[in-house]
């Protein structure tokens, strides 16, 4: 989990949750408190101003929600969301956070997060700070580049326990996959899980893949899976595109 100062975009602290977390393993019903309790020694006493909070994404589960023609109910795109939650899952939604942007139409990027884990920042106080938003890593990087990634291309987001990879056509996420992993992943590892999505969505390979977060050892400009590589550069721009309400988990398509 990492807390950043919005006015300042200064890092106050990162910190690992499974150090802090009773009950890592079960994310929807572990005892949050302690990693609160953590964060909020290390960032002392705020002036009032924002937070913005990111969450590893293995404390997240992302996928993709086809909206239906004529549905635009906001209760009838939830339960159609939570049914498609727990036929991947294999679990209810129950205890889990689950928003997206529920006026798009047709496929959506839709995020689900620990219920204890929003309730509990939002209920924080945090010394005098405002938690502004709270998200997920890849939701953060993808809107953070959002104006570098190209229309078509796959993203492969890291992360210290995984990598998520995410096939953006038209400019807007169609499928997406989280691969949990034990160790940083290397070059021949994300070669075969990109090939292995290709041949799952069918069709060719986009000429371009860009890669955010922790990243392997890659050379710029060089091919992975037939695709060229792309390595995004934060700026200055790029790095305030993620807009929330205070108390809210914002999520975002790759198109803000």
């Amino acid at each position: 989990m990492t807390v950043v100062d919005l006015a300042s975009r200064r890092p106050l602290t990162s910190l690992p949750l499974d150090a802090y977390v009773p009950g890592v393993a079960h994310a929807v019903s572990a005892d949050w408190g302690p990693s609160i309790a953590a964060l909020a020694a290390q960032i002392g006493q705020g002036s009032g101003a924002d937070l913005q909070v990111t969450v590893a994404d293995e404390w997240a589960r992302y996928w993709i929600f086809i909206v239906p023609e004529g549905v635009s109910r906001l209760e009838e795109l939830q339960a159609l969301a939570a049914t498609r939650f727990e036929a991947l899952f294999g679990v209810s939604t129950q205890g889990w956070c689950m928003l997206a942007d529920w006026r798009a139409t047709g496929a959506i990027l839709v995020c689900a997060l620990p219920e204890k884990l929003v309730n509990a920042l939002q209920a924080a106080g945090l010394k005098g700070w405002r938690v502004r938003s709270i998200q997920p890593s890849a939701v953060r990087l993808l809107g953070a580049f959002a104006r570098q990634i190209p229309d078509e291309c796959w993203v492969a987001v890291y992360g210290r326990h995984g990598v998520l990879l995410a096939r953006v056509a038209q400019g807007e996420v169609v499928h997406v996959r989280r691969h949990p992993l034990s160790k940083v992943i290397d070059v021949e590892r994300l070669e075969d899980l990109l090939e292995a999505e290709i041949l799952r969505l069918g069709g060719e390979a986009p000429p371009v893949l860009c890669v955010l977060g922790i990243e392997p050892p890659l050379e710029p400009d060089s091919k992975l899976a037939g695709m060229r590589l792309l390595m995004l550069q934060q700026n200055e721009e790029a790095g305030r595109t993620v807009r929330s309400e205070a108390g809210t988990l914002a999520l975002q398509g790759v198109r803000g």
